[in-house]
């Protein structure tokens, strides 16, 4: 008996096992999902850079994983940190964000500029440093070193680190530990300590005496020295008290004993007070006078204003580097505010040369610097009590009026008065800082370059800009003194006067505008026209080069300034600016001969009508007619009209 007891269902089965196979075998395999790209695919140059740079990786790197530090950037290029250091920096380093409570952090790290010292991906030293750490500790304080004798402490292999934390400490100049201990830590003989200061045990401040880094003689004394100190006479100020080195009792006077109290018009109040040490370090100093600190930062502490000068545009050079003591005496003057001159002759000690030109400013001939200027910081530039226009106007108010005018010139209508005068004196009028045209080249140059090759007009070849343009402002444009044609007529009068009695004028010089025409300044162009005379003619009067191109042109008219051969450019007696009536201008060339009349068929012209027939200027054919022709006329019958003038 068959398994298939129906034919049919067999196949069927047999169809959808067919079906089943070409659809499967239709469908592809799926791909195998790609690698996804790491940093290194597109950066292959990178792990050369890493290689070069040193030996030394940021963790991070040496374990590819870039993300540590990064965003990836996809198809836009470009470094995309997770966030701005040190933030970033404290994601790895979090045992460091404990050290930012102790009361010095180092510059750059407060700055969060971790990369000042530091490498962030790989390097040739420690801790990612770009430098060793003792060259890079010196390539900012370069001062510590100036000295002949070195600290030994230097020249060990820790160098700077050996008492110096990197980043933050509890001691002042970022010490490991108080200085003192530190000395000690090395110097333990004090037996031998002892001997070297004189048989004295001091108290444990060694530098209040002792420069830690270098210094002019093998003590690395720090350069200024209180001479009784190098004596060994510390007992002239000092007892022992309880076993230890105390100061007496009225120091300050024991300080009068050699410092004899001077007298004045004008007394420091601490000198007056007689606290010789709000100002003086008792022993030894980096600052003359054995002063605490630099001058500047010792007057700061009573003279707390002085603390904020960075907010102020401009500083008087002594006041930025600190030196007040350029100016003041520290302790007693004959000059208020403890000048060491008085305020007339005071600036002039160091500002010598501001007065020695022919012209001088008055404030500055009689020496009032301060009726300008501030002394010590000013929010204008120069030192300047008020904005330099406010300035200058307030003694020139007559100038000041010129700010209505309509026409500014670009230095006076921002206030820079100083662009063009000298505010103290000059060997120039006006105190002008150099003479016209090289003062105005200073701005206008690239104008001059325009000219150089060019026929210049005779006031700008002589550098004359003063005699058509006003310095700071007009009523006119590009500050012009008058209306150009006034300007114009002054040095070409006959020209003025003919444009005035004439009863035709050409409209531009009727409207007293030479420049549409004419370039004031220079020209390669004949009368310093702006363009050739034919081309400039027809920029207005376009429709008489009609015919030049495709047609038939009048030969003088087309030739090269041949305007002129029958016009005037500025006014003439005859209408179209004609130089002759124009009967007499189309004879000239034209006789009226027996061939002239033949080509009128027989017919006399009328000198004075020429142009009722003609274009002066050109046509469609070589006989110059107008192209709008009464119909016998063109067709060359004139006697239904006229009965002919042969004779």
């Amino acid at each position: 008996m068959s398994i298939w007891p129906n034919k049919f269902f067999f196949k069927y089965f047999i169809l959808n096992i067919i079906i089943f196979l070409l659809i499967t075998s239709c469908v592809s395999k799926p791909s195998p999902q790609k690698a996804r790209k790491n940093c290194i695919d597109c950066h292959p140059d990178f792990q050369n850079v890493i290689k070069k740079n040193g030996p030394f990786l940021h963790k991070p790197v040496a374990e590819k994983d870039c993300k540590g530090c990064h965003r990836p950037h996809g198809v836009i290029g470009g470094v995309f940190l997770k966030d701005k250091p040190p933030r970033l920096c404290f994601n790895c380093h979090k045992k460091d964000i404990k050290n930012f409570q102790n009361r010095f952090i180092h510059s750059p790290l407060k700055k969060g500029d971790c990369f000042v010292c530091h490498e962030y991906h790989s390097a040739q030293n420690k801790f990612l440093l770009k430098q060793p750490s003792t060259q890079l500790c010196l390539s900012c304080h370069k001062s510590i070193v100036k000295g002949k004798f070195k600290h030994k402490a230097l020249d060990n292999n820790q160098g700077c680190l050996y008492c110096h934390r990197p980043h933050t400490a509890n001691n002042k100049t970022l010490l490991k530990e108080n200085a003192s201990i530190l000395c000690y830590s090395c110097h333990k003989n004090k037996t031998k300590l002892k001997k070297l200061h004189f048989n004295i045990d001091f108290n444990n401040n060694c530098i209040s005496c002792h420069n830690p880094h270098t210094g002019n003689d093998k003590r690395l004394l720090k350069p200024y020295v209180h001479p009784l100190m190098v004596q060994g006479k510390c007992f002239q100020c000092h007892i022992y008290k309880d076993n230890k080195l105390v100061t007496k009792k009225d120091l300050t006077g024991k300080c009068l004993k050699c410092h004899k109290l001077q007298s004045g018009r004008s007394i420091h109040k601490p000198y007056f007070n007689k606290k010789c040490f709000d100002c003086h370090a008792p022993h030894a100093s980096y600052n003359m006078y054995i002063l605490k600190d630099r001058p500047g930062k010792v007057c700061i502490q009573c003279h707390s204003d002085f603390s904020k000068i960075e907010k102020y545009k401009s500083l008087h050079n002594p006041v930025k580097k600190g030196n007040c003591l350029a100016c003041h005496k520290g302790h007693v003057s004959n000059f208020n505010f403890l000048l060491k001159n008085n305020d007339k002759k005071i600036c002039l000690s160091c500002h010598r040369d501001i007065n020695n030109k022919k012209f001088k400013h008055p404030p500055s001939q009689n020496e009032d610097c301060l009726k300008c200027h501030q002394p010590h910081w000013s929010n204008f530039k120069g030192l300047l009590v008020e904005n330099q226009k406010d300035l200058c106007f307030s003694c020139h108010k007559n100038t000041s009026f010129e700010e209505d005018l309509f026409s500014l010139h670009q230095p006076f209508q921002k206030g820079h008065c100083t662009k063009c005068h000298n505010p103290h004196s000059s060997d120039f009028s006006k105190l002008l800082i150099n003479n016209t045209p090289q003062l105005c080249w200073n701005c206008h140059d690239a104008f001059r370059k325009n000219y150089i090759k060019l026929k210049q007009h005779k006031p700008y070849k002589k550098g004359e800009c003063l005699l058509c343009h006003n310095a700071h402002a007009s009523d006119y444009a590009y500050q012009i003194n008058q209306p150009i044609s006034n300007i114009c007529f002054e040095c070409h009068n006959n020209l003025g006067r003919k444009i005035k009695s004439e009863p035709f004028v050409h409209p531009p010089a009727q409207k007293d505008n030479c420049n549409k025409c004419h370039d004031v300044h220079g020209s390669s162009n004949i009368w310093f026209l702006k363009e050739s005379m034919n081309s400039l003619c027809i920029s207005c009067h376009i429709d008489i080069s009609q015919y030049w191109h495709e047609g038939f042109p009048h030969p003088p008219a087309k030739r090269e300034n041949g305007c002129i051969n029958c016009h005037f450019v500025h006014a003439s007696k005859y209408d179209h600016l004609l130089n002759k009536s124009s009967s007499s201008i189309c004879t000239d060339c034209h006789n009226i001969d027996k061939k002239l009349i033949k080509a009128h068929n027989n017919i006399r012209p009328n000198r004075s009508n020429c142009t009722t027939c003609h274009n002066p200027h050109g046509g469609e054919t070589n006989k110059l007619l107008w192209s709008n022709q009464h119909p016998p006329f063109s067709k060359g019958n004139c006697t239904p009209c006229h009965e002919g003038r042969s004779k």
